[in-house]
């Protein structure tokens, strides 16, 4: 759920001028990208298509003069991106191509065609999955055999650390709240799941009715880790996914989860030949947000960011879909996830049992929530054993050398791929009971009422039952229509010896929270934010239904901060941009020796002097744009989405 925009390479767009060789498709670089997709956004009122409730478009009713389809290798049907009242993607399509050898052709004739508004790439999306190496109840428990310590190994101590013992028989998920998990393949037919079969999808065959694994992969080979994982394990992620997230509880079967009881929705993205890899992500995403389904697990990611995509997942949460993707695997600080990091997504990072972060999981201010996913610490160690075990389309393969697991369908894996599922469990047990929260709302409650930064049902539960009826305007109520509200969110240094936040508006203190974060009915006044603490220089994010501003402010007590404003720049600038009238307002307070405002091919838009507050972008088109904020020879990045 992004706060502050990260600056990401901007090859990942196309413009007039700018081409990417089908021969670099190939590289490491490119490896971020679908080969031969693209999302092509036409101008409005130049695509006249047929009414229809069918995505898949001929890509002929898009290119009348049918060369284009022949002569390039595009694939007969495009892909529609239209998601409610959002005019930009009524307008947007993915296009593929069958043979990258007409790529740089194809993108050439896409830049001359003056329909044509915006041209990107489309990311590939990855799971985020590590699988690495592993060599009589009470009522009061689940009957699930796989519930607690199984020959030695603890089979749920995820569960544990979230709270899952004190509120088992308390509540339960409703079968109304519906739960998509999009990944590589879900086995619908697993026996701790069983989906119904209008609720399994192939997103890459367009198949309804099944969601599992390629036919050819077996089932019931186990490999011999750490050399060698089975077909059927490496294929069995989604599953695993589907299980940490509704495994069917108290049947005497398998696991347990949070999410017992609510549907599950099975979507497959991935294509048959590769289990990691899955190039139909959006279009199953797209899939399952029509589904009329309340929450979506999101496994998977890269570091490859699309302006569409954001919007594409913008207009769902606005729709009330929550959202959760993985913030992935690749031990990084700061360094955003895709979906995770898009705005209204809550990313989830993983921790092992004592709390601590796993060792591979991706960290920073930018992932919201922080839930088990990885190990089981042994001796102050990660074990390479007792990782998170759940529901598998494969036999198992780490725990085949034991009669208590051998031959069944459940096995370990780790990664922010399991503590996002746990989470979506989770989730959809909260929505059973408080329905009206929104994605923001909820990203608030689970932050709210973490144990130790660790999600935590418990306390969760309790925080609701207290309002007792009261509005849930106390948790973040960006996207409710009924509201218009202010958010601040900000974070104090390491050295900082914070007791409470307090808001200063035109000189009086409106408001004082010890929490990170704080709202108010929006008005016309300026805000300013103080920091009752020793002086220090920050940002503060402020949210106005729309947009994130953030507004540099001096923090209470020394007078004397003026040499202390460039140390403590951060390192992006987010601007609020009102489309209808092409304009980008700067931050208040924001001091500055000019702007200036680059287009995708590095050619200056705009220049703009000290003092300025809106840059006004009319006459250009739509796209991405790059801005520099100078000052004292200091250039700070920002971005943004004409």
């Amino acid at each position: 759920m992004k706060r502050i925009l990260s600056l990401f390479a901007a090859a990942m767009l196309f413009g007039a001028g700018f081409t990417a060789s089908a021969q670099q498709q190939g590289t490491s670089e490119s490896g971020l990208y679908v080969p031969g997709a693209l999302y092509v956004q036409f101008k409005d009122g130049t695509v006249n298509l047929p009414k229809s409730t069918d995505r898949h478009v001929p890509v002929s009713a898009l290119f009348p003069a049918a060369k284009s389809q022949s002569k390039y290798g595009l694939q007969d049907k495009a892909f529609s991106l239209r998601m409610g009242s959002d005019a930009v993607l009524a307008n947007t399509f993915c296009i593929y191509m069958d043979s990258l050898s007409g790529f740089d052709d194809f993108i050439k004739e896409l830049q001359a065609d003056s329909r044509i508004e915006s041209i990107e790439r489309v990311p590939m999306r990855r799971v985020q999955g590590r699988f690495a190496p592993a060599s009589s109840k009470e009522d009061s428990v689940p009957d699930d055999p796989f519930y607690g310590e199984v020959g030695g190994i603890n089979t749920s101590w995820h569960l544990e650390q979230t709270g899952f013992p004190e509120i088992y028989g308390k509540y339960a998920a409703s079968p109304d709240i519906r739960v998509a998990i999009v990944d590589n393949a879900v086995w619908g037919g697993h026996p701790d799941l069983q989906l119904d079969s209008a609720n399994m999808y192939d997103a890459y065959n367009s198949v309804l009715g099944s969601s599992a694994p390629p036919r050819y992969v077996g089932q019931n080979q186990p490999g011999t880790p750490p050399d060698r994982l089975s077909s059927a394990y490496l294929w069995s992620h989604g599953t695993h996914c589907a299980g940490l997230a509704g495994a069917i509880t108290g049947n005497g079967e398998g696991v347990a989860s949070y999410g017992s009881g609510a549907t599950l929705v099975g979507v497959k993205a991935a294509n048959d030949a590769a289990s990691d890899a899955l190039p139909r992500s959006m279009e199953a995403v797209v899939w399952a947000s029509e589904q009329d389904v309340d929450v979506i697990s999101m496994s998977f990611g890269s570091e490859a960011y699309s302006g569409i995509e954001n919007r594409l997942f913008n207009a769902m949460v606005q729709q009330g879909i929550i959202l959760l993707a993985a913030a992935g695997n690749d031990a990084k600080l700061d360094v955003p996830n895709y979906p995770a990091d898009y705005e209204g997504v809550i990313s989830v990072g993983a921790l092992n049992s004592d709390g601590s972060r796993a060792s591979f999981s991706n960290y920073g201010s930018w992932v919201d929530v922080w839930t088990p996913g990885g190990s089981l610490m042994v001796n102050g160690r990660e074990s390479d054993e007792v990782l998170i075990f759940s529901t598998t389309y494969g036999v198992t393969n780490y725990y085949s050398s034991k009669p208590e697991f051998s031959g069944k369908y459940y096995d370990a894996m780790a990664g922010t791929s399991m503590a996002t599922p746990l989470t979506t469990g989770i989730v959809s047990l909260i929505l059973s009971y408080y329905p009206e929260l929104n994605a923001y709302q909820m990203c608030d409650l689970l932050q709210k009422t973490a144990r130790d930064g660790c999600t935590y049902v418990p306390a969760a539960m309790q925080y609701m039952e207290n309002l007792a009826g009261r509005q849930v305007d106390a948790l973040d109520a960006r996207w409710n229509p009924s509201t218009k509200r202010t958010r601040i969110t900000w974070e104090a240094p390491d050295d900082a010896a914070v007791e409470s936040y307090r808001i200063v508006m035109d000189g009086e203190t409106i408001g004082e929270t010890p929490n990170l974060f704080y709202e108010w009915t929006l008005s016309d006044s300026i805000a300013t934010l103080a920091l009752d603490t020793t002086a220090y220089v920050g940002v503060a994010a402020i949210y106005d239904g729309e947009a994130e501003l953030p507004v540099y402010t001096r923090f209470m007590a020394d007078e004397d901060l003026s040499n202390s404003f460039a140390a403590t720049r951060p390192d992006q600038i987010r601007v609020y941009v009102d489309h209808a009238a092409k304009t980008v307002r700067l931050p208040q307070g924001l001091g500055f020796d000019k702007v200036e405002v680059y287009n995708i091919q590095g050619a200056l838009m705009r220049s703009v002097p000290a003092g300025t507050a809106t840059i006004d972008m009319s006459g250009c088109s739509s796209g991405m744009y790059i801005g520099r904020v100078f000052q004292d020879g200091m250039a700070v990045p920002f971005k943004f989405v004409l």
